[in-house]
């Protein structure tokens, strides 16, 4: 039995109506901002030694504090096997332990070091000094309609692949 067009989420096999010269324009950006967030990875991971994925589970467990690998997924929107992966990682740098929930004895969490709230905090300093260094000389109402049209991006993206909202004021 198949599902009605309009009851299913939206497939990116659907044939979508053809996209406007505003959409592509918005298209061809989003293509640059991700080569632009990649080549700050990869500097990242030269200085702080640790893949460009270990970064972003840095900072989601800066954030968040102690997560089971399910919810540490779920903030990622990764499969459990991908953050699993991602996680050893820092455990095996030591910049992460593992640990018994104490909600549910039967779980583990995952939360930083001292050594891992170290990096994470040298890394984020970093990114945001290099951010404002390339921001520097935009006027801060720039900024302010930057980030919150980011947001708005990031949103309506979230939303129609997913019907939920995404915490896009969430700052890791």
């Amino acid at each position: 039995m198949t599902t009605p067009a309009a009851a299913r989420p939206p497939s990116l096999l659907d044939e979508p109506d053809a996209p406007t010269d505003d959409v592509r324009a918005v298209l061809l950006a989003i293509e640059a901002f991700g080569r632009a967030q990649r080549s700050i990875g990869t500097a990242f991971v030269h200085e702080l030694n640790l893949p460009r994925a270990s970064l972003g589970v840095l900072f989601k467990l800066q954030t968040h504090g102690a997560l089971q690998i399910s919810e540490l997924a779920q903030i990622l929107h990764v499969d459990v096997s991908v953050a699993s992966r991602q996680v050893a990682t820092l455990v095996d740098a030591g910049l992460a332990v593992r640990d018994v929930d104490p909600d549910d004895r039967r779980a583990r969490t995952i939360a930083l070091t001292a050594a891992g709230r170290e990096r994470a905090d040298t890394a984020r300093r970093s990114v945001s000094r290099l951010l404002a260094s390339a921001l520097g000389d935009w006027e801060p109402d720039r900024l302010a309609t930057l980030a919150t049209s980011l947001n708005d991006l990031s949103d309506a993206v979230t939303t129609y692949f997913s019907g939920t909202q995404h915490h896009s004021k969430d700052p890791a």
